[in-house]
């Protein structure tokens, strides 16, 4: 095996709450992933850890990036860890299979202020539309196959319980 791919990558993942959550009616922000890797899935805003920086500083801008949301880094609050195995295999969009991945994936958690128009896609090519859903409607999803993006669901299974503290 050649040396990247033995490599373990670092993902943040951020739950973005709707300013009208409540703790018991979380509302945060998904999108079905476009790229290779949990194509068609639903996952949270985030991406890879950049050199240098910090958890809170890689949520803020993959969030910007992504959905054109400006979070504030005072504000985002980690939330927990999980370490995700992706195995490698056909691709669920039908083109050439894909390889194994290894994540610790950084769950982190900001509230958008409702300011300004709301999420964008800003990232058509990785990510199409982005949508408010609940908690409840999460977990459901987590019961049918290939609905949710690995390190989602691996969150909901080993460290589901965090959840309830979202708001």
């Amino acid at each position: 095996m050649s040396e990247s791919k033995n490599k373990v990558r670092v993902g943040v993942g951020v739950f973005i709450l709707h300013p009208s959550s409540t703790p018991s009616n979380p509302l945060f922000l998904m999108g079905k992933r476009l790229v290779p890797h949990g194509h068609d899935q639903w996952a949270n805003p985030g991406g890879h850890l950049e050199f240098g920086e910090t958890l809170e500083e890689c949520a803020v801008r993959e969030v910007l990036e992504e959905t054109g949301l400006v979070l504030k880094k005072e504000k985002m609050k980690f939330l927990t860890a999980t370490n995700s195995l992706m195995e490698a295999g056909p691709r669920r969009d039908g083109k050439e299979g894909l390889e194994g991945k290894h994540y610790v994936a950084v769950w982190m958690v900001g509230t958008w202020d409702g300011k300004g128009e709301g999420p964008r896609n800003l990232e058509g090519e990785k990510n199409g539309e982005w949508e408010w859903v609940g908690l409840e409607e999460t977990r459901r999803w987590a019961g049918v196959e290939g609905m949710l993006f690995q390190p989602v669901l691996d969150l909901l299974r080993e460290r589901g319980e965090v959840l309830e503290s979202l708001v």
